[in-house]
């Protein structure tokens, strides 16, 4: 398991009104804090959604709610899509 508690990662935030953004974020949220803390970090909108999802476009993984990046062996360099 991956003992580092940040990973460097580009996020996608087109599907929600925002762009492509190289962050540096906590491994151990859950999807939906995260995304939430995000939008809101970036001043984006954040989606009223009962289901928060994101999917690591270059490994084919979909996480959802109360997924958290250091299950999945996210990476540096990994591309996340916002869904």
């Amino acid at each position: 398991m991956n003992n580092r508690t940040h990973t460097s990662i580009t996020m996608d935030f087109r599907n929600w009104g925002g762009h492509f953004y190289d962050l540096h974020v906590p491994n151990h949220q859950p999807v939906k804090y995260l995304l939430t803390n995000l939008a809101q970090t970036l001043g984006l909108t954040c989606p009223n959604e009962t289901t928060y999802a994101m999917k690591v476009v270059n490994k084919g993984i979909i996480l959802l709610n109360d997924d958290k990046m250091m299950d999945f062996n996210i990476t540096e360099g990994d591309l996340i899509q916002v869904l």
